[in-house]
């Protein structure tokens, strides 16, 4: 049976665009955004045994909203003679591809004990205090949690390449006795 991948699921404009030139993941460590019509949101996740972390922002508008621009003004209406609808599909297609490129061009991906360390940053640094979204405490406890988590997981994984590593050593001393 295959297992469900996490998803973001918060709602968040361009949430399932990110979602899908990042994703899957295996787990979210913590997501930070909520939906309006304007805001922003920022996540880890891990994916393959790295951490990712991607933060975007939206507007109201196309003027506000880049990716908005970019994709809205080709929006293709049932009504549109079919040259102007292939038209507008090769610019949104077009359009489409830039912003996937750009979400993994500004993503970070990093190992779990680099991650632990962003995380510390966060909590250390502090968040932002005029965050609408999120209180000051809120984001704390959502890092400290994160943090929490990723220790768990940098732990697991350091055992299990301990384990490998002992075993191999097993397998090579056993192909050395006679």
């Amino acid at each position: 049976m295959d297992e469900q991948k996490p998803k973001l699921n918060q709602d968040c404009r361009w949430e399932g665009l990110v979602e899908k030139v990042l994703g899957p993941f295996d787990e979210i460590i913590y997501y930070v955004g909520k939906p309006d019509y304007q805001g922003s949101a920022n996540f880890m996740a891990i994916k393959n045994g790295l951490a990712i972390v991607y933060g975007w922002s939206w507007g109201s508008c196309s003027g506000c909203d880049g990716w908005e621009a970019a994709l809205g003004e080709n929006y293709v209406y049932h009504d549109d003679p079919p040259e102007e609808r292939a038209r507008k599909e090769a610019l949104t297609k077009k359009a489409s591809d830039e912003i996937d490129a750009e979400i993994m061009h500004n993503s970070k991906t990093m190992d779990l004990d680099a991650a632990v360390s962003y995380v510390q940053n966060l909590i250390k640094v502090g968040p932002d205090e005029y965050s609408y979204d999120y209180s000051k405490e809120e984001r704390l406890e959502i890092y400290e949690k994160a943090k929490n988590r990723l220790m768990d997981l940098a732990t697991a994984a350091g055992d299990r390449e301990r384990q490998q590593v002992e075993a191999l050593g097993s397998i090579a001393e056993a192909c050395r006795e006679p």
